[in-house]
């Protein structure tokens, strides 16, 4: 069997292997719109757009007056309707605002072109314009602000009532695997092994047990694979200069399997 094994990130590479090359071979593509394009124009929009562009072309080339005319009324009909879809898109996001804020957010930052991360960062009087370099100084900075203590934590025995030193026959079901599944927020950022929500949560009835000899595992011999302890860090701005590393706060997105 594929997880016929005690080594929990054998087993765990194993697995996302086999998900993954499945998931490649058979999971159908589809050609994706220009993340550039408002949300706003979909193939009503771009139909007509296309109409009014042939229609260009013909009026120039023959210099008709017919064509010219045709050419307006379509290019006012491209504006109302363009206007139309706009005014519903708002709708639409306000009735959703409550509920998925992130679109909110999304078209925030493509109607005011805001980049996550500007042109150029700055740190202690350093500049930074490449994606390497603003990279390297963002882990130089947080780096800096996270400090490692040379101790554990001290931990208040007294508070456990009765003390238990060692935890016995933790075991998860299939049952509570699917669930966990199924409860996944599809729009939720992958993490470093590039496994999309989405495709978990559609595929929950197929993993389920696979994935339960994966955490029972896990459990009984007390460690996680390593993968699920990276994570994929993000920065976030905060307030302040935009271009100012210190201003930004860091954001750590870990395998969605992990979570």
């Amino acid at each position: 069997m594929l997880l016929d094994c005690d080594d929990i990130d054998q087993c765990w590479e194993k697995w996302k292997d086999v998900f993954l090359t499945t998931a490649e071979m058979f999971i159908p593509k589809c050609k994706v719109r220009d993340a550039k394009a408002p949300k706003w124009i979909d193939g009503d929009v771009i139909n007509l757009s296309k109409c009014k562009n042939r229609m260009w072309k013909k009026a120039k080339k023959s210099n008709l007056t017919s064509d010219w005319e045709n050419y307006r009324t379509i290019r006012k009909q491209l504006k109302t309707l363009t206007k139309k879809k706009y005014r519903e898109h708002l709708a639409t996001m306000q009735d959703e605002l409550k509920d998925n804020p992130s679109k909110f957010w999304s078209f925030y930052r493509a109607t005011t072109k805001t980049a996550r991360i500007p042109k150029i960062v700055h740190l202690s009087g350093e500049k930074a314009s490449t994606p390497s370099a603003k990279a390297d100084m963002f882990n130089k900075f947080f780096a800096s602000v996270f400090q490692k203590s040379d101790h554990g934590a001290e931990i208040n025995h007294d508070v456990f009532h009765p003390r238990v030193d060692e935890l016995h026959n933790l075991h998860v079901t299939v049952e509570d695997i699917l669930s966990v599944l199924k409860a996944i927020n599809p729009s939720k950022a992958s993490g470093p092994d590039q496994i999309p929500g989405r495709i978990l949560k559609e595929c929950a009835n197929e993993i389920a047990p696979s994935l339960t000899q994966i955490i029972n595992l896990s459990l009984r011999i007390g460690m996680l694979p390593k993968e699920w302890k990276w994570a994929n860090v993000v920065p976030v701005f905060k307030k302040g200069d935009v271009e100012n590393v210190t201003n930004y706060r860091p954001i750590s997105l870990l395998s969605v399997v992990e979570k």
